[in-house]
Parts: C-alpha cells; sequence; structure tokens
C-alpha cells in the first residue's frame, strides 16, 4: 500500500493565527510548512491539507489547490455570506480562529483517514488494472460453472 506523507501547509499573515496554528500542531502527526505568499503555492506541491488564512483567499483571484488536497480556511468571524463564498472556492471546512481553533483536531483526524481510504482505492484500481502480474490472467471464473483453477507456469486454466 503507498505510504501517505501527511504534510500540511499554512499560509497566513496574521502572527497570532500562524502561532494558533503551530500550537495546534504540536502533537498532530502532519508536517507543518508555513508558506509566507500565495506565489509558493502553485498547485505543484505535494501537500494534503491546505491552511489559508480567508483574507489571502478573499485577496487572491485564483488560488491553486490540488484536488487531492483538504482547503481549510481560517476564517475570523462567523459569517454565512462569507462561509457560502469559501465553499464556492472549494473550501473542506472553516475554522473560526480563535474560537474553534479546537475543531481543527477533528478537521486532521477526518482528512488523515479520508487519505489512506484514497490510498486504498488506487491500490485496488491499480491491482485492477492488469498492471500486477505482467497482464496475465491470475484465475478465471465461468458463470456456467466447471473447474476454476489458478494459473501456474506449468499449466493452462480450464473451465
Amino acid at each position: 500500500m503507498e505510504v501517505i506523507k501527511k504534510t500540511a501547509v499554512l499560509l497566513t499573515h496574521n502572527n497570532e493565527t500562524r502561532d494558533e496554528i503551530l500550537k495546534a500542531f504540536e502533537n498532530e502527526p502532519f508536517d507543518l510548512i508555513v508558506a509566507t505568499s500565495a506565489n509558493e503555492l502553485d498547485g505543484q506541491q505535494n501537500y494534503l491539507l491546505y491552511l489559508i488564512d480567508q483574507d489571502i483567499i478573499d485577496a487572491t483571484e485564483e488560488l491553486l489547490v490540488p484536488t487531492h488536497a483538504y482547503l481549510v480556511v481560517l476564517a475570523h468571524d462567523k459569517s454565512f455570506e462569507s462561509a457560502r463564498r469559501l465553499m464556492k472556492k472549494r473550501a473542506y471546512d472553516i475554522v473560526v480562529v480563535p474560537e474553534e481553533i479546537s475543531q481543527l483536531h477533528e478537521v486532521m483526524q477526518t482528512v488523515e483517514v479520508s487519505a489512506v481510504q484514497s490510498a486504498a482505492m488506487i491500490d485496488r484500481d491499480h491491482l485492477a488494472s492488469g498492471m500486477v502480474g505482467g497482464g496475465r490472467v491470475l484465475g478465471f471464473y465461468s458463470a456456467k460453472g466447471g473447474r476454476v483453477r489458478q494459473q501456474s507456469p506449468r499449466s493452462s486454466l480450464s473451465t
């Protein structure tokens, strides 16, 4: 099974928010990278979790977050209109800092479980693609009945 690298990136210009997030990540299984500008996020990185301040998202016309990643917006107020706008920008979750900082732990657990499940799906897809076994048929099933044997190097399949 593929090993999922649990890396998160934080992008905020607010020092208090940065300190709160760094403190929240102290006992988490994620490596946290602190980015200094939106230009550093060109969509080519392989971060699993993006933690981006709402002010930066509002100021950036298009933020490149890969489709496999989770975007968590760090908001400063509880506004329904803001939440709707952020969800349209593909936010997975919105955490109001500092009041809801404890919610971040739950988000990280959910993201971690989802990443493991996604890796398992990729492995199953790889197995089903015929890439395993060099494209040879390793077993055969007939709906009409008959004997089912696994192919060995010296035998052929029979039904």
